[in-house]
């Protein structure tokens, strides 16, 4: 808790979730993930706040699914993925709420490549052992000089149009119908998509 306490207190204007994805972008470190399986919500939005991503090309998915759940992203979902894939291909998907695969993903711009699974573990070492053995003064030039850009002012609107739509009625109601339909049982997870549009149909 006092971690996560330091993480709100580095940026008040901001919520818990995004002061996470802000954290991670604002590292001198590179942040590296390695995706296997999917990657969905607050799960996506930290995949897009890293600095490099790698997804296995036959198991990895990535979505945000929130539109369904009568919500919008609130961990930085809407600005990361408008910065990361552009205006039109973030719509498609904030509004869609599809699971994509991890070519698709690629092919976006949401990840860095989509690798084969058996060979996922062996290529993101070599990334990080080539960024390992750079000087940190490097490192942190090169990210100084690409710097992320500042997304203050739609992180805030983001904010506010997620904790006014969460304190409505209609997410509660599409929560309790998605537990009856075993949203958060194992096969539930796996098509997690269909499962909620099912139950936002039979409201």
């Amino acid at each position: 808790m006092d971690d996560l306490r330091e993480i709100a207190d580095r940026a008040p204007h901001l919520n818990l979730f995004q002061g996470v994805g802000e954290l991670l972008r604002h590292q001198p470190q590179v942040t590296i993930v390695k995706l296997a399986g999917t990657a969905r919500a607050g799960g996506a939005e930290f995949v897009a706040a890293a600095d490099l991503a790698f997804a296995a090309r036959e198991t990895a998915g990535l979505g945000q699914s929130e539109v369904l759940m009568g919500i919008v992203p609130g961990g930085g979902g809407t600005q990361y993925l408008r910065e990361r894939l552009g205006r039109n291909r973030a719509l498609e998907l904030l509004l869609t709420g599809d699971r994509v695969d991890a070519d698709t993903a690629a092919a976006y711009g949401w990840i860095n490549r989509a690798v084969p699974a058996a060979e996922l573990d062996a290529f993101v070492d070599d990334v990080a052992q080539k960024i390992a053995a750079l000087s940190p003064e490097i490192v942190a030039a090169v990210k100084e000089l690409v710097p992320p850009p500042d997304l203050t002012e739609g992180l805030r609107a983001e904010n506010a149009a997620w904790a006014e739509l969460v304190s409505g009625e209609l997410p509660p109601r599409l929560m309790r119908e998605a537990l009856r339909h075993g949203v958060q049982t194992r096969e539930g997870e796996r098509d997690l998509e269909s499962v909620l549009r099912t139950v936002a149909a039979g409201l």
